[in-house]
């Protein structure tokens, strides 16, 4: 099936780019691209708004970030995300040089800033993850540290486990490859999933932000939440932190829940991920339904500290059945992606 409409301007083929979503549009930003046959790295801006699904291609003015690939990046405010670290593929096809700095973009001015910053780490494969005003970030030898952007300039902190800390609570930072791990944002926690090599199994561990300890994994762990400060501008997503219920209990909205499995990786992926998930969360019409299709939303949502939202159906199809599925849809079901975005 497509969910996707036709647009004008498609994204320029890339992998290992970076992506992070502020107000209602997903950015995605550098990779590898292909160039008369040569691969390079690219520094290229692609916007894709997630109320119209409009796909266009951005030329921000003045400085920019050298091309790269392999960084991560987080959202810091509604109009803003950073990028850091990642490394550039020469003539060679060699990963060189490598970065550490950090550029934040402004998606009002369609600007870059290099933003100066104490201390930090080496350059990363790995992720980012916003919580309130601090970046988490993972580095190239699974070193997790901590960038505090509420000061200027800004700060990195290590987090590194105290001594004689039990394995099975606190990982063993710095000695197993960025790549076989990631991290998330879950509410106050910071989520890694660690895994010694690519064949071996998945440990989960679960860093509070506001102790700063690692503990056990709460169970259940908390609904993702808005991350990112301050709360007036909740609602928005990062690479790896998604909207959630609030304290009350309220649930999230369909789109939400959707993204939740969709946003992990940069650019043109993620937006396909967010819709094909929504196949799990809202379709019209059930198997043996008398008298035409009804519709159904699986959840509601209410957000704290937020001023009114727009809440609208951003994609629609329906369902053509090949074989049979573990979805209980057949031929004729609309499938809906309903989106919630702040007003403005």
């Amino acid at each position: 099936m497509s969910v996707l409409p036709p647009t004008e301007q498609m994204p320029p083929v890339q992998t290992d780019g970076v992506s992070a979503i502020a107000g209602d549009s997903l950015y995605a930003w550098g990779g590898t691209t292909q160039v008369s046959g040569t691969t390079l790295s690219g520094d290229s801006v692609t916007n894709i708004n997630l109320t119209s699904l409009a796909i266009a291609a951005i030329t921000p003015s003045g400085p920019k970030p050298p091309a790269r690939q392999n960084g991560c990046a987080a959202p810091l405010t509604p109009s803003s995300f950073l990028i850091f670290g990642g490394n550039a593929i020469n003539s060679s096809m060699i990963p060189d040089p490598s970065f550490d700095d950090i550029w934040l973009y402004d998606t009002t001015s369609r600007t870059w800033t290099n933003r100066t910053v104490v201390g930090g780490p080496a350059f990363t494969y790995a992720d980012c993850a916003t919580i309130g005003q601090t970046v988490y970030v993972s580095s190239v030898t699974a070193e997790l540290w901590a960038l505090n952007t509420g000061v200027n300039p800004y700060v990195w902190t290590p987090i590194v486990p105290p001594p004689g800390a039990n394995p099975t609570i606190v990982p063993l930072l710095g000695t197993t490859p960025a790549t076989n791990h990631g991290i998330y944002a879950v509410g106050k926690y910071l989520v890694a999933l660690i895994a010694p090599s690519p064949t071996s199994g998945i440990s989960v561990f679960t860093y509070d932000t506001t102790t700063n300890q690692w503990v056990p994994p709460p169970n259940p762990l908390p609904p993702p939440y808005p991350n990112i400060a301050p709360a007036a501008t909740a609602g928005y997503l990062s690479s790896n932190a998604l909207l959630s219920p609030n304290s009350s209990g309220a649930k999230s909205s369909s789109f939400s829940t959707a993204a939740i499995i969709g946003i992990s990786v940069g650019g043109f992926v993620v937006l396909v991920g967010i819709v094909v998930a929504a196949v799990f969360l809202m379709r019209a019409g059930r198997r043996g339904k008398e008298g035409g299709l009804g519709s159904r939303t699986v959840s509601e949502v209410t957000l704290e500290m937020r001023p009114p939202t727009n809440v609208e159906v951003v994609a629609s199809c329906n369902f053509t059945g090949e074989q049979e599925d573990e979805l209980d849809l057949i031929t004729g079901d609309i499938i809906q992606v309903i989106g919630e975005f702040e007003d403005g």
